[in-house]
């Protein structure tokens, strides 16, 4: 069971709560975090899709970056 001192996420609280929420204390900060079941989809199992989605941006993102400033100018003209 959870100890909770106030509302919640105001002051302090630790431990489990309702098996969804984990509440703790570290380096003096308060912290609150989704209690990951096993075989939930957490960091270091994301799905295909999402890892897609993350390649594509990163790809989309350094493309951009590598366009000269007059290049630049034509896409933001030709998008407005």
């Amino acid at each position: 069971m959870g100890k909770v001192t106030g509302p919640l996420f105001s002051l302090s609280a630790s431990k489990v709560f309702g098996k969804v929420l984990e509440y703790r204390n570290s380096k003096g900060t308060n912290i609150v975090s989704k209690k990951h079941k096993p075989g939930d989809i957490g960091p270091a199992n994301y799905s295909i899709y999402s890892l897609n989605a993350r390649i594509y941006t990163t790809e989309a993102v350094s493309k951009w970056l590598s366009l000269a400033v007059e290049e630049k100018q034509q896409w933001s003209d030709y998008i407005l």
